[in-house]
């Protein structure tokens, strides 16, 4: 038995078993078995023998590396899984385009001598004639009539005389004595492009029914293809229109659909006048840091007052997060036009005129008006409470900068 490992990938890619020689009793019997060149994958049809790393008449053990093969895409090891001893070497290294199931060498048992060591034909192996393939091959490895009458009954395809064998359906092939051109010529395949499957082998050495392997190679062919019969397609009728349509023709209006209203964020708002004159650019620096401050405020407030049954660690753990945005604060600075005052004029005493009174008109300082908006997250159950607490804190902050300029 012999595995087959990647040097450059560190782990096993494939398993190439080889047929042991056992006792037989017919009256043939060969001591050197023939050790071909190993399939790498699937894929491949041929390859080159690199270098051998046991030398002729060597013995090795289990898990030696016995030569290194060079594929298209890489070079592997070809290690070997039992004892044994490198017999003859048919292909030496350095050989390319060598063809997959080719005799590259000859192995046998360790007290072997390679003195007296009968080798078999090469044509057992390789011949394409049928006959040098029949007179090479033991007697005992034809299959029974009975046999071949149950390998008749399987219903398939052809094999592919391309195709490469897997190491089950070739250790099975050399184990029971068929070679490679009986396997093409009389064996069924019932694998995907006439691939013969490890189940073919076993039905036509009558090891398990022909009809059940038939039966399975057919659910996986069904299986293969996708089957639409049991689907129907969706009505593409609309009954709504047509409905609309009857009430039409009756003389009904159809009622007009009613939507979903989107619902609007919640907004608290605020306007604070200013009725001191103060320079525009520093009031927009303290309006500017009043929002500020109150935003930090508002954000620091909290949402229970204080009492003996209230818990604060366990208020705050189900409080929403203290990052969470609550609102979006909006505030706008405008001008309010001043309205005259109406003061009576100074009559002198001496003046004896008839004379109409009269107003004067006296301007007064014009106020500023701080409009501020603030746009409520509804996701945040206390946004509301957060938003008026800064509407609170934000007219404090404005009355004490119209207090800094009595």
């Amino acid at each position: 038995m012999f595995r087959i490992i990647n040097l450059q990938a560190s782990r096993s890619l494939a398993k190439i078993s080889l047929s042991r020689r056992t006792f037989s009793t017919t009256l043939m019997k060969l001591d050197a078995t023939i050790f071909k060149m190993p399939a790498m994958s699937p894929t491949m049809d041929v390859g080159g023998v690199v270098a051998w790393k046991v030398k002729e008449g060597d013995d090795f053990s289990a898990g030696d590396e016995l030569l290194d093969v060079e594929t298209d895409k890489a070079t592997m090891s070809v290690d070997a899984g039992d004892d044994g001893k490198l017999a003859k070497i048919i292909v030496p290294g350095g050989t390319n385009d060598v063809k997959v199931g080719a005799p590259i060498a000859f192995i046998c048992d360790q007290s072997d001598d390679l003195a007296t060591l009968k080798y078999p034909a090469l044509d057992a192996a390789s011949a394409p004639e049928p006959a040098a393939a029949d007179t090479s091959k033991p007697a005992a490895a034809e299959p029974t009539p009975a046999l071949k009458a149950s390998s008749n009954s399987v219903t398939g395809g052809k094999a592919n005389p391309d195709q490469v064998f897997f190491p089950s359906v070739e250790f099975m092939l050399a184990r029971e004595g068929i070679s490679r051109e009986d396997a093409l010529s009389k064996i069924t395949a019932t694998g995907p492009n006439g691939k013969i499957l490890k189940g073919d082998v076993l039905a036509y050495l009558g090891k398990i029914p022909a009809e059940e392997n038939t039966r399975i190679a057919s659910f996986i062919a069904d299986s293969e293809k996708l089957d639409l019969s049991h689907i129907e397609l969706a009505s593409t009728e609309v009954e709504e229109p047509a409905k609309d349509e009857a009430k039409e023709a009756a003389g009904e209006k159809a009622a007009p659909e009613t939507k979903n209203p989107v619902k609007q964020p919640t907004l608290v708002k605020g306007e604070f006048i200013i009725s001191k004159e103060i320079p525009p650019k520093v009031l927009s620096k303290l309006i500017a840091s009043a929002v500020a401050k109150a935003e930090t405020a508002a954000y620091a407030t909290k949402n229970y007052a204080s009492s003996d049954l209230i818990d604060p660690l366990f208020e705050d753990l189900i409080a929403p997060p203290r990052n969470a945005e609550r609102f979006k604060v909006n505030y706008s600075i405008s001008v309010v036009p001043s309205k005259p005052t109406a003061t009576d004029e100074i009559i002198d005493d001496f003046d004896f005129e008839p004379y109409e009174q009269k107003p004067v008109k006296k301007s007064s300082t014009p106020a500023t008006a701080v409009n501020v908006e603030l746009t409520c997250n509804d996701k945040v159950y206390d946004s509301k409470k957060k938003a008026e607490a800064f509407i609170s804190r934000f007219g404090s902050y404005i009355s004490q900068i119209e207090g800094k300029f009595a």
